[in-house]
């Protein structure tokens, strides 16, 4: 049986009452000399709000559509999203 272990983080940051990451693309191509090339990613959103730690619901917790079993705009959006806050 495959399970999932994670610790809770403190001050989470939250977008409309979800739970949220972001991902970027970094790639160190030469330290001397120093080429960083970056690309900007996106925003992945949980599923359904959050009601805090307690919640028995998986979806306010994972951020990864691929495990939540869907990719919607209100999971993936890109990270000009932030902007618009």
């Amino acid at each position: 049986a495959g399970a999932v272990a994670s610790m809770l983080v403190p001050n989470i940051w939250i977008i409309g009452r979800r739970k949220f990451d972001n991902r970027a693309y970094v790639l160190i191509a030469s330290i001397e000399p120093l080429l960083v090339l970056y690309r900007v990613g996106h925003l992945r959103f949980s599923a359904a709000e959050y009601r805090g730690a307690a919640d028995l619901d998986f979806r306010a917790h994972i951020t990864n559509p691929g495990v939540q079993g869907q990719f919607s705009e209100e999971t993936l959006r890109p990270f000009d999203f932030l902007r618009q806050e």
